[in-house]
């Protein structure tokens, strides 16, 4: 599986860093970060589908109800599936319209995956939406996750939005994407890069414990 490795040394981290202090302090402190692609762009976009608004562990256990539905997951074994079958799986149903929504306009070609390197980020993002149940924000990810784009904020994340409150010492009732347009002022243009270190804190438990990030330092370190 192909995958993004980022560290202090890469140029664009150390850009971050110069960039911004206490990102940087950040970044240091966490070193290299390890992120899949996922190289399926049509399964890539059914599994953010399917997780809409539900727990990680509920949308993995559903998502894995519905491959077993399929020899392989594509546009037309996702179209030809009944809606009982995908309901028996746990999808539901605005989600089951969606993801035939989906399938038809790859399998119409008005979703063509191939050309995507080709196009920018706006350009995808506008195709995309399109479709039935994808917005902005699963359009960003797949930016993010799928084509690897560096260059992309989703000030619409709510992680994101938690992790920069933590970072930068900020109260917890502010408006979370205003908090995010304003402390990314420096990111530009390694929007992704920034957002995988945040992401990367999270995973780790630092932003959901509350520490400070010295508190998280000197947890470390004893």
């Amino acid at each position: 599986m192909e995958r993004i490795i980022l560290n202090p040394e890469n140029e664009h981290v150390a850009k971050l860093i110069q960039s911004d202090q206490r990102l940087g302090q950040l970044i240091t402190f966490l070193g290299t970060v390890y992120i899949p692609l996922r190289e399926d762009p049509f399964l890539s976009l059914i599994k953010s589908i399917v997780g809409q608004q539900i727990s990680v562990k509920a949308a993995q256990t559903i998502f894995t109800r519905v491959l077993q539905l399929v020899d392989e997951l594509t546009p037309q074994s996702i179209y030809d599936l009944s809606e009982e079958e995908l309901r028996q799986a746990g999808v539901s149903k605005s989600k089951i319209t969606y993801m035939k929504s989906l399938a038809e306009n790859v399998l119409s070609n008005d979703i063509n995956f191939s050309v995507f390197p080709q196009l920018n980020n706006e350009e995808i993002i506008k195709l995309l939406t399109k479709t039935k149940g994808i917005g902005n924000w699963t359009a960003e990810m797949f930016l993010i996750f799928s084509l690897g784009r560096m260059d992309v904020l989703s000030v619409a994340d709510a992680g994101l939005q938690r992790a920069v409150k933590w970072l930068y010492n900020l109260d917890r009732n502010l408006d979370g994407r205003k908090c995010m347009k304003e402390m990314s002022v420096h990111w530009n243009p390694y929007y992704s890069a920034a957002s995988f270190y945040l992401w990367e804190a999270i995973n780790r438990g630092y932003v959901d414990r509350f520490d400070t990030l010295e508190q998280a330092r000197n947890r470390s370190s004893s």
